[in-house]
């Protein structure tokens, strides 16, 4: 008794010290990471050519530029037959729906268009590149590693990139946009398909096969039924990136909002290009509380 009594304190002494040390090390980590993330940021910023007095130096370009949002010119969103006979680029281009409407509806269909034929070819390439599907023996894990690589091959790959692609092999124009807007959908929608379907409760399938279903009918009946509110949720949030995609394939010369854009800032008419980006977020807001109210209904 008396012995336990007197070796407490040197216990508790030995864990005071070792609570110290750890405190003292994780310290010196935190710390280390700080100093890390400090010099990464401080040679970024060479890298990048930071210079916050630019900001005040161009202030007046800037000012000049944010006067255009707050007179922005309504003209080239009038339809053709409220035109009159005003000259605009209107009339100039001809678009019955407008010169703004016809480029908005045009960057709309580039992206529905993309991403129907991508979702089209990645659903079924998906069930052949989910984990819990495929590797069950060597022929069937050596087609998943091949999909699997070649999904990622495709998503290393910007839309921009695409884009430049085509443009440059096709022509210039939309059709150049719904081929990159579809592939670059394809490898993002394989993706998120192929791990909706890894979540699956495998108990369904399970019961499915020992009834003697055969592989078909246990994907019709076991697997998609469960996957299919999570194939619609990824499909609206593909289209939501598709559309910004579609933004900004047309500065390449794929059609679209992106192709008056730089037009107009090419010609520094800012209160044009202010409209142009009232009717991009006006539509980006539209779509995605749009999908966010299909989403809340379908999971």
């Amino acid at each position: 008794m008396a012995a336990s009594a007197t070796s407490e304190p040197p216990r508790l002494q030995a864990l005071m010290a070792e609570v110290d040390r750890r405190v003292r090390l994780e310290r010196s980590r935190n710390l280390l990471i700080v100093g890390f993330l400090l010099v990464l940021v401080y040679v970024s910023a060479g890298q990048t050519e930071f210079n916050p007095g630019l900001l005040v130096t161009k202030s007046p370009q800037m000012l000049r530029i944010l006067g255009g949002f707050l007179h922005p010119n309504f003209a080239i969103i009038l339809p053709k037959f409220l035109a009159g006979s005003s000259e605009h680029a209107n009339l100039r281009y001809g678009y019955p729906e407008g010169l703004l409407g016809h480029f908005a509806l045009q960057t709309l269909m580039t992206a529905l268009l993309g991403t129907f034929i991508g979702s089209l070819v990645a659903i079924p390439v998906s069930f052949i590149a989910a984990r819990n599907l495929m590797r069950r023996g060597p022929l069937g894990s050596a087609i998943y590693f091949a999909v699997r690589a070649l999904m990622s091959i495709i998503r290393s790959i910007p839309t921009l990139f695409w884009g430049i692609l085509f443009v440059t092999a096709i022509s210039v124009g939309a059709f150049a946009g719904v081929l990159a807007v579809s592939i670059f959908s394809f490898g993002l929608m394989s993706k998120l398909f192929s791990e909706a379907i890894e979540a699956i409760d495998w108990g369904q399938v399970e019961a499915l096969t020992a009834t003697g279903a055969n592989p078909v009918q246990v994907v019709v009946h076991g697997v998609f039924p469960q996957v299919t509110p999570y194939l619609v949720a990824h499909l609206l949030y593909t289209f939501e990136v598709n559309v910004h995609s579609a933004l900004i394939l047309g500065a390449i010369g794929a059609g679209g909002l992106g192709f008056l854009f730089i037009q107009y800032s090419e010609q520094l008419d800012y209160p044009s290009e202010a409209m142009l980006l009232y009717v991009a977020i006006v539509m980006t807001l539209v779509i995605d509380y749009s999908s966010a109210a299909i989403r809340r209904r379908i999971i």
